[in-house]
């Protein structure tokens, strides 16, 4: 997607765009492709809670204590790796269609 960002972005010159993405758009978002191809100050992001965030607060967990590794369009060897010392807290968010819950079949649960 990112490669024919520049030549839309052309022809949409001059006019106004929405674009929507869910979760949080500046975490691993669309919200940072576009911030950083078109410069902060061009772009007006209204941010919902992101799956961790919402994940971290039905374990009871804060935010700031957890180590976030996205599974999302990523080889699983990312997430196994161990990410910090023990202990630690970890949780992994796919779609359950996503070949990382293929890979890790206990992920859904």
């Amino acid at each position: 997607m990112v490669p024919a960002l520049p030549e839309l972005f052309e022809r949409l010159r001059g006019r106004r765009v929405c674009a929507l993405a869910s979760g949080d758009p500046m975490f691993y978002g669309l919200g940072t492709t576009l911030a950083r191809l078109l410069g902060p100050d061009a772009v007006h992001v209204l941010p919902h809670p992101s799956s961790v965030s919402l994940a971290c607060a039905r374990l009871g967990w804060g935010a700031e204590t957890v180590e976030v590794v996205s599974a999302v369009a990523r080889p699983i060897a990312a997430v196994r790796r161990a990410p910090g010392p023990a202990p630690m807290k970890c949780t992994v968010i796919a779609s359950p269609r996503s070949r990382s819950s293929r890979a890790w079949p206990d992920a859904s649960r």
